[in-house]
């Protein structure tokens, strides 16, 4: 597994060179600079491809071009657009963490993905946002029992910051810090911040104490006794509360259960939602691109444009102003 950092297919005619060449320190400062849900999915992907590699008698690592394309064909009918291309991205990856050429840039695999993303459609799943309107409503549901208590305070900081499920079960107790305006909460890492330079997050007071992030926040804190050490944790059936930090799959099975118990299809929701909706829900009211940008820590305006999910189709609508 390429968590364990992968092998090689050695069909006798390839290299035998493999990340074996690097020291034991050099492979924990790799596995250190990857993020543990990318380096689960590079181990899955280059699982995949190394198993279909292994079955044709076919070299993994280096892998030539030919090699490449004949797996993209032979899956394509099997998988999105978007899989396709998280694959071919760790076989890269791999590749150049051994000194290798990269076969992904090859002209006959660049093609081969043109035609593919022509054929299939690369149409993303959006969720639908989780707007101000739902979290009042959950929030108004959620009862004073420990489990409640801390799925308001993460429902309200994850919305309130358009915070990621990475960043949101990463915080500690040292990255948030109380001000007379509200909180500051350092990110040391994020999805676009893997160097760690750190990034931070204003959180101002709400004007209602049951929807407040600041005071919900709080609240998790006094009822929790967490003094350090991360601040969203798993909690028991039995109410027990463990040292360990949330799941960022965590979040999004608290988001789909929240919004189900409020009356709404949870196949629609995902943790991600949250993100999606402090972007929406702050351009509806106005916010201006920079203030939105300055909290998400989004660089470009095409990828936040993305996030912007309006409500109807009917707002923001051009035909309105035709005068007809």
């Amino acid at each position: 597994m390429f968590m364990d950092l992968p092998s090689v297919t050695n069909t006798g005619s390839a290299s035998d060179k493999t990340i074996s060449k690097f020291e034991d320190e050099i492979k924990n400062i790799l596995k250190d600079s990857i993020p543990k849900n990318t380096l689960k999915a590079y181990s899955s992907d280059w699982d995949h491809f190394s198993s279909w590699c292994k079955s044709y008698n076919l070299t993994n690592l280096p892998a030539s071009p030919e090699t490449v394309t004949y797996y993209l064909t032979d899956i394509s009918s099997d998988y999105k657009v978007s899989t396709l291309e998280r694959r071919l991205a760790t076989i890269s990856k791999v590749h150049k963490l051994v000194d290798e050429e990269s076969p992904i840039s090859d002209p006959k695999v660049t093609e081969l993905m043109k035609a593919l993303r022509r054929t299939k459609g690369t149409k993303k799943r959006k969720v639908k946002p989780l707007l101000s309107p739902h979290i009042k409503k959950i929030c108004t549901n959620l009862s004073d029992k420990l489990i409640d208590v801390r799925d308001r305070a993460l429902l309200l900081l994850g919305f309130s910051g358009g915070f990621r499920r990475s960043e949101l079960v990463a915080l500690k107790r040292s990255n948030i810090e109380k001000t007379k305006e509200g909180l500051i909460v350092t990110l040391e890492k994020s999805k676009t911040d893997q160097e760690g330079s750190g990034r931070q997050v204003g959180i101002t007071y709400g004007s209602n104490l049951e929807t407040c992030p600041v005071r919900s926040y709080l609240t998790w804190l006094d009822n929790s006794d967490i003094e350090e050490g991360y601040i969203f944790r798993s909690i028991t059936r039995h109410g027990r509360m463990k040292s360990s930090s949330l799941s960022p799959q965590s979040v999004a099975l608290i988001v789909k259960k929240r919004v189900e118990e409020i009356g709404l299809d949870s196949n629609k929701f995902s943790g991600h939602s949250l993100r999606a909706g402090f972007v929406t829900e702050a351009f509806q009211n106005g916010a201006s691109t920079i203030a939105v940008k300055n909290t998400t820590g989004h660089s470009s305006e095409k990828v936040l444009s993305e996030y912007y999910r309006p409500a109807t189709l009917f707002e923001n609508n051009a035909s309105a102003l035709l005068n007809l």
